[in-house]
């Protein structure tokens, strides 16, 4: 007679269940260690792409250096140096400038009624700016309302009107002109907007 003797334990209900879930656990596994080389090679191609573009970057920051190097010596050769310290000098005069013709008429014209046009304009800055303009209108009517326009605008005072040329009696349709002074304050107040 032949005896056998199974020594071998019964698997618990753990090690059933720990070996049921071992095969989706290791696929799972798998799949993620396959999805994190996939990633790890995707940063490491986006690593090298930005890198790429950063040398692309310093080269031409590189580039745009000896180029600025190249301008400022053309620009310290004697003949230009005049024409940097000429451009400078003109500059700071711009700087100093009080007030702007075009702002000036354009502030003049404004003021017009549309039957009355600006012939001459011309200024001078001490410690206030004087204007003297000539217009021309074609009645008197329309001169007297521009008149009274310059004397209520904020931007002007002063207002004086230096020389007067009538309608003539032989042609109604002549135009009437005046030659007129004042002094410009409008560059202390904001600009007017339409």
């Amino acid at each position: 007679m032949k005896i056998t003797l199974n020594l071998a334990a019964l698997p618990s209900r753990r090690e059933r269940y720990a070996l049921a879930w071992a095969v989706p656990l290791a696929l799972l596994g798998a799949v993620m260690l396959v999805y994190l080389a996939m990633l790890a090679v995707g940063n490491i191609r986006e690593y090298r792409n930005v890198k790429a573009e950063i040398s692309r970057q310093q080269e031409t920051a590189r580039q745009l250096a000896a180029q600025e190097e190249n301008i400022k010596r053309e620009i310290e050769r004697p003949e230009y140096r005049t024409v940097s310290r000429q451009a400078q000098f003109i500059n700071s005069l711009i700087e100093e400038k009080k007030i702007s013709a075009a702002d000036l008429t354009l502030r003049v014209s404004e003021l017009m009624p549309e039957t009355v046009r600006l012939t001459s304009f011309g200024s001078s800055q001490s410690q206030e700016t004087a204007v003297r303009f000539a217009v021309v209108g074609r009645d008197e009517g329309a001169l007297e309302d521009f008149l009274t326009a310059l004397e209520d605008s904020p931007d002007f005072r002063d207002v004086a009107v230096v020389d007067q040329g009538f309608q003539s009696q032989s042609d109604p349709n002549s135009p009437v002109t005046i030659t007129c002074t004042a002094t410009y304050v409008g560059s202390l107040l904001p600009p007017t907007g339409n």
